[in-house]
């Protein structure tokens, strides 16, 4: 296939890459957006924790699941008709979801918001890596990326706490549809087209299995609370995501055209940045799930309240991205992104230290800066060196890897702490509550999540709601310190992993049997 079908100039391809981030930023926003809609989106349809966590992980499940068909899609059929494909469709959907009368409509629009984002995604990174072919710009263009990327995620929830603030719920999905037109005239006027390599034949095997996967193993985690972790529908479905995805890497390998080459993970660069990208993605979007919450229903913000105390988190998440560049020899780059995922232990330990009457300038601000100062050193270099360990013409794959690492994380994060929540609370609320005279409907719906929890304060008897309110805070704050000491715990295991196996120094290349692919092998030091 050819390359781009015309060269931009200096200056014009730093404005392509202006309109390319405008895409990346509305994708990342709607990762996060709904997160401070939750409790009124609760209102409006009901639901427990299970379904709050399913309108979050709706987006990131099928998101995660489709990017590396998508990235294939990128390099074959041409980057640029992907990104303006995708982003029609975005508008699209989020048009259907303004008109969402259930959970289970809204549930069904936020997963395909999650189809379209994924043509969207690997597309733009494979398109930067094309346009900035020079290594030194090139990091500089992700290092862009990656700050538009994480700042987005900080960036929804303010965005959405103003529009819910303001207007109704729809209109947190509305804000896609002017977003989506400008990137789309950007796109069409600036961004030139480019291709990966031929591939022979579409891994239609491979694309079901990973999905199925990843599908059935958030599920499995999401749902586990209300089956019980030691139920069958838990274990059989987390041994079922097991055999799936064993049997996507034992197809994948056998393969010579795959949907995703299993051959670069020979590379520890690859392997370990993929790795740390995930690690610190499932911290951070579990983390945003349940802070949301914690704003709202336990220290009483509204959700313009909420947005303007997050804000922060995306001004020192986009402030400290430039320095990650400054990351140029082998052992800088490892000690930057095994950094970062350390300041992100840190900050999750400072906020498994937080209480219903924490006070937000000296407690909570300080907590998230670091966080966010940690993300934003992970994200551009270790982005930077899985763009560097493909070859130009697998971008869109090596991209769609480096989403998917991004989105399973997230998923996984929102399933894994979401559900350590849910079931912590549950517990507590259970116990503290069993001497309280509460109607079995009221009991139910304050055990089953913090949202629940208020509601069942409003309506229970006069006498007792204050301590129903402490009971409910209290039960919320409790699981939320188990949920970020196991935040902490994963960055650590991250941060171990880069500083023990990641080497950036590339010793040759091979083949595989078509001669489409080439995969970079490290040396140990």
């Amino acid at each position: 296939m050819p390359g781009p079908h015309r060269t931009l100039s200096g200056s014009k391809r730093w404005v392509s890459l202006g309109t390319v981030c405008i895409a990346v930023v509305m994708t990342g926003m709607d990762n996060s957006i709904v997160t401070i809609a939750l409790p009124t989106l609760s209102r409006e349809f009901g639901g427990g924790m299970s379904a709050l966590q399913w309108i979050v992980d709706a987006y990131t499940l099928v998101f995660a699941g489709l990017l590396l068909a998508m990235g294939y899609f990128c390099d074959r059929f041409g980057r640029r008709k992907a990104l303006i494909t995708g982003l029609v469709l975005f508008a699209a959907v989020s048009i259907l979801a303004t008109r969402s009368t259930s959970l289970a409509q809204l549930i069904t629009a936020r997963a395909g918001l999650g189809a379209a984002a994924a043509l969207v995604f690997p597309a733009t990174l494979a398109i930067i890596s094309d346009l900035f072919p020079e290594k030194h710009a090139r990091n500089t263009a992700i290092a862009a990326w990656s700050a538009s990327a994480g700042a987005s995620i900080a960036v929804g929830p303010v965005v959405g706490g103003y529009l819910v603030e303001h207007f109704a719920w729809s209109s947190v999905f509305w804000i896609n549809v002017p977003m989506s037109l400008l990137a789309i005239a950007g796109a069409a006027a600036l961004v030139p087209e480019s291709f990966g390599s031929h591939q022979a034949s579409f891994d239609a095997v491979g694309v079901l299995l990973s999905i199925s996967g990843v599908s059935l193993l958030v599920w499995a985690l999401i749902e586990a609370p209300n089956f019980g972790w030691g139920s069958v529908e838990t274990v059989g479905g987390l041994l079922g995501a097991v055999v799936l995805l064993a049997s996507f890497i034992a197809y994948e390998r056998r393969r010579t055209d795959p949907v995703l080459d299993m051959s670069l993970f020979a590379s520890r660069t690859f392997s370990s940045a993929a790795f740390a990208i995930c690690s610190a993605f499932f911290c951070l979007l579990g983390f945003v799930f349940v802070t949301m919450m914690y704003f709202q229903a336990v220290l009483g913000y509204s959700p313009l309240e909420t947005a303007v105390r997050v804000l922060p988190f995306a001004l020192v998440a986009v402030a400290i991205a430039p320095l990650a560049v400054l990351a140029k020899t082998e052992r800088q780059v490892r000690r930057t992104i095994a950094g970062g995922l350390a300041l992100m232990a840190v900050g999750f330990v400072l906020t498994a230290k937080l209480t219903e009457a924490a006070d937000y300038l000296t407690q909570i601000l300080p907590a998230m800066g670091v966080i966010a100062a940690g993300l934003a050193l992970v994200q551009g270099p270790a982005t930077a060196s899985i763009m560097a360990s493909v070859p130009s013409g697998e971008a869109g794959a090596g991209s769609a890897v480096n989403d998917t690492t991004r989105e399973i994380g997230g998923a996984l994060g929102v399933a894994i702490l979401g559900s350590v929540v849910a079931h912590m609370y549950s517990s507590k609320v259970a116990s503290d509550t069993a001497s309280l005279p509460l109607p079995p409907e009221l009991r139910s719906t304050a055990e089953s999540s913090v949202i629940g929890g208020i509601r069942a304060v409003v309506g229970a008897p006069p006498q007792i709601q204050g301590l129903l309110q402490h009971v409910v805070q209290q039960g919320f704050v409790s699981a939320m310190h188990a949920a970020n000491l196991v935040a902490a715990g994963v960055a650590v295991i991250g941060c171990l992993a880069v500083l023990a196996f990641m080497r950036t120094r590339y010793v040759g290349t091979h083949r595989r049997a078509r001669g489409s692919r080439a995969a970079t092998v490290d040396s140990t030091r």
